[in-house]
């Protein structure tokens, strides 16, 4: 019955209120899970009641229709970090840039490239992200998730990570919690200040993104092709393609979703002309309907 009562979603709670890029329509339904107890009873409920679902993180790399969703919207508040020895165990829920900070300056090395990321452990391990030649998966020892109605422990090497990549984004699954393995290093703290410094001297802050846009094709730079294209300061409606760092598009403060998609395709057709490379994006592109869509058209919202 606690749980019962425990469980009042909110009714067309605007979606751009909790994403990066301050862009999407409202959610039939949306609810913060404060526990993993009443993350599984909202996703079970959802699965009797047949209601579409979508797991959102701190809604960075994610872009929802105008219209909204359809459905309803689960954000596991999992924020607990537990720290014994060399062993890091965070929430879904926690900042992944906060982890990366805090254990560099208690002298851990691994989560360094953190700094700065505006995501959620459980996005971060979902995308495989990575900054400064590391990625997430080079310390991560094991994931809790939630599958077939109950929570299973997966090692890394069930998650067939690859560049910007881990099997989550196929097979399905809600992570809850994440292990790592740290080193001790005493200059971590250092780096960690360094790498949070040059990503707020490269990177716009000063408008809502996504993050990066596109990945990197191997042995490139998404930012330096789209540069070359000459797709710098291009704009479609209110989103615009940064002047500081090209691989990210901005909400100049009006920009839809049909602005940024029509965007993302134009910039990747201006670089395949110039450079004969055709981009992959790397937003998830959530339509009305509870979709992962191709971000490649703004005929698909």
């Amino acid at each position: 019955m606690r749980l019962l009562t425990m469980f009042v979603p909110k009714k067309n709670e605007p979606l751009s209120l909790h994403t990066t890029y301050r862009i999407g329509g409202p959610a039939r339904l949306f609810f913060e899970a404060r526990s993993e107890e009443e993350l599984l009873y909202a996703v079970d409920w959802a699965g009797r009641e047949k209601v579409q679902t979508f797991i959102l993180g701190k809604g960075s790399n994610v872009l929802f229709d105008d219209r909204g969703f359809d459905g309803l919207v689960i954000v596991p508040l999992l924020g607990s970090v537990s720290i014994e020895g060399l062993i890091v165990e965070a929430g879904a829920g926690v900042s992944f840039s906060y982890l990366g900070i805090k254990t560099a300056r208690l002298g851990l090395s691994g989560l360094e490239f953190a700094s700065g990321i505006p995501g959620s452990v459980g996005g971060a391990v979902f995308m495989n992200a990575g900054a400064m030649g590391a990625e997430v998966s080079g310390s991560l020892v094991s994931v809790d998730v939630i599958r077939g109605g109950g929570t299973i422990t997966l090692l890394k090497s069930d998650a067939r990570f690859a560049y910007r990549y881990s099997s989550f984004q196929d097979e399905g699954g809600i992570i809850t919690k994440a292990r790592f393995q740290l080193t001790r290093d005493p200059e971590a703290a250092d780096r960690q200040k360094k790498y949070l410094a040059y990503r707020m001297r490269t990177q716009p802050y000063d408008k809502p993104s996504c993050g990066s846009v596109f990945r990197n094709p191997s042995g490139l730079f998404a930012a330096k092709l789209i540069e070359t294209a000459g797709m710098k300061g291009r704009g479609v409606g209110g989103a615009v393609v940064s002047e500081k760092h090209a691989n990210f598009i901005l909400n100049t403060g009006t920009a839809t979703a049909g602005d940024v998609l029509s965007l993302i395709a134009l910039v990747r057709e201006k670089v395949q002309e110039q450079s004969g490379i055709l981009l992959d994006c790397e937003v998830q592109c959530i339509s009305y309907d509870g979709q992962i869509r191709s971000p490649y058209s703004h005929h698909l919202f």
